[in-house]
């Protein structure tokens, strides 16, 4: 009874599992969110099911710096073979980290020192917090690496924006949640006779 009751239990859902936001052009789609999430294959694995590595994935996430940026590039998805998926994911790694590096980020999103900051680049302060999955379309196999480092730099700024706009808005929805409990509440003790 012990094991087989758990082997059949659903996966229970992960709470770092969020619902991201989107920006993108016609070569890429950057999905965000100001938070750490987990990626959909390690949360399908961490549930209750056993599965091989859930003991390596948990430990991994469990370890991992949440103070810095999680980012991926996804491929996958393309109806190509798998050397090009392969190859134009590890070109869009390398482009996207020296986006950051042009922005004064090093490749987890943390500043970067005085003496190995670009020219012209202000001094960062904060580190870039969250999650970004950069999704590959089939156009950005064939795309210059000037054209796609431009699109990058586009993208990432925009997705900057976003986040700081997830973080202000974390608050106001918090905020507004309380204020209708307790409003719902108060017009319940209201309406129940004595």
């Amino acid at each position: 009874m012990g094991t087989e009751s758990i082997m059949r239990i659903r996966a229970l859902q992960n709470p770092l599992l969020l619902k991201m936001k989107a920006v993108g052009t016609a070569n890429y789609v950057f999905h965000y969110h100001d938070t750490c999430i987990m990626t959909k294959w390690a949360a399908q694995h961490t549930g209750s099911q056993p599965h091989p590595l859930k003991p390596k994935i948990q430990h991994l996430y469990r370890d991992r710096d949440r103070n810095t940026l999680w980012w991926r590039a996804v491929s996958h998805h393309l109806p190509l073979k798998k050397v090009v998926r392969t190859t134009v994911a590890k070109r869009v790694r390398k482009i996207f980290t020296e986006v950051l590096f042009q922005q004064g980020y090093d490749p987890v999103g943390r500043p970067l020192a005085l003496e190995n900051l670009p020219e012209q680049i202000p001094v960062r302060h904060q580190p870039i917090r969250g999650s970004i999955e950069i999704l590959v379309s089939k156009s950005a196999v064939t795309q210059e690496p000037q054209a796609m480092r431009l699109e990058l730099t586009r993208l990432l700024s925009r997705t900057l924006r976003g986040m700081e706009d997830m973080k202000k808005n974390h608050g106001k929805k918090s905020k507004a949640a309380i204020n209708a409990i307790s409003k719902l509440l108060s017009t319940a003790t209201k309406r129940r006779p004595v």
